[in-house]
């Protein structure tokens, strides 16, 4: 049986783990949403957070570059 993931439940709690709870009210929908979008790629995100603008806000890891 194949089960189909839910990207944005999963952005949802990697997100809601590195935002400090004080911080949780400002991971809206076009937050989440990022996360997903980057998950489905196949990428990891970061979290960031800016108090002075009440913002949290996800970008795409850098890819590592191999060096053999």
């Amino acid at each position: 049986m194949k089960t189909q993931t839910d990207f944005e439940e999963w952005a949802r709690l990697l997100i809601a783990r590195k935002v400090p709870q004080n911080f949780s009210h400002l991971i809206d929908s076009e937050v989440i949403d990022s996360g997903a979008d980057i998950l489905k790629r196949g990428d990891a995100f970061e979290v960031h957070w800016q108090t002075e603008q009440s913002r949290v806000y996800v970008t795409p890891m850098p890819a590592t570059a191999c060096t053999n």
